[in-house]
């Protein structure tokens, strides 16, 4: 049989899934949101960008999630199910929202980093969850006017607060030398040698797939 007989096959049985590990996470984060007086309003506006077929946000908080994703193909298997979408950009769906209208949540998973645009339309006391495959959480600590609530830890259940959140963001850096040892914790010197020795010095986000919490802060009147 052919190659793309088959591959059309298996992407016709294809449909909406749940990210088996975002799923436990979403839960505690939904847990310590309400904990801080976040309400789920079943009006409340909550966004997915970059959704893709993942329907994991709206099994936890419920059918006002807006799946928003340029790829119809994607938006298609989330239709069959009943689900919001909307094909545009989140920069597109800011820009066609009402002046009045409000975001409440908003998950930014493997999507890149959150807009401007869509910071200045969440609401007061709003909530964005955020991983770090882009370093979204890493943007998100550095703006003024979003407090870190915590963290959910990548491969856990686990919710941590305060320094501990703090600390699994920013990067990690590996060293790995020609004798195929791993140094998982180089000091700067260190570092520097191995470039000089021209081994390889490898990069990546401390912790990508724990997810954070940030709430904006409320606007004080002087």
């Amino acid at each position: 049989m052919p190659i793309w007989i088959v591959f059309l096959s298996q992407w016709k049985k294809r449909g909406a899934y749940v990210n088996q590990e975002l799923l436990a996470h979403l839960k505690v984060a939904k847990r310590e949101t309400i904990r801080l007086g976040w309400q789920g309003d079943p009006s409340q506006l909550i966004l997915y960008p970059g959704s893709n077929s993942d329907r994991t946000m709206t099994e936890v908080f419920g059918n006002q999630v807006v799946h928003i994703d340029p790829d119809d193909k994607a938006l298609v298997l989330l239709q069959k199910k009943g689900f919001c979408t909307e094909q545009m950009t989140i920069e597109d769906y800011i820009a066609n929202m009402s002046d009045r209208e409000k975001i409440g949540m908003i998950l930014s998973y493997n999507a890149g980093l959150v807009s401007d645009s869509a910071l200045e339309r969440l609401q007061e006391g709003g909530i964005i969850l955020a991983n770090n495959w882009h370093g979204s959480a890493d943007d998100l600590h550095s703006k003024k006017g979003l407090e870190l609530i915590g963290a959910v830890v990548q491969g856990t259940e686990d919710f941590v607060t305060g320094p501990t959140a703090e600390n699994l963001l920013g990067m990690q850096c590996f060293v790995y030398s020609a004798g195929g040892h791993v140094n998982e914790n180089p000091t700067e010197e260190e570092i520097g040698q191995a470039r000089a020795d021209a081994d390889v010095v490898f990069e990546e986000y401390r912790s990508s797939d724990s997810l954070w919490i940030f709430r904006k802060e409320s606007v004080k009147s002087e």
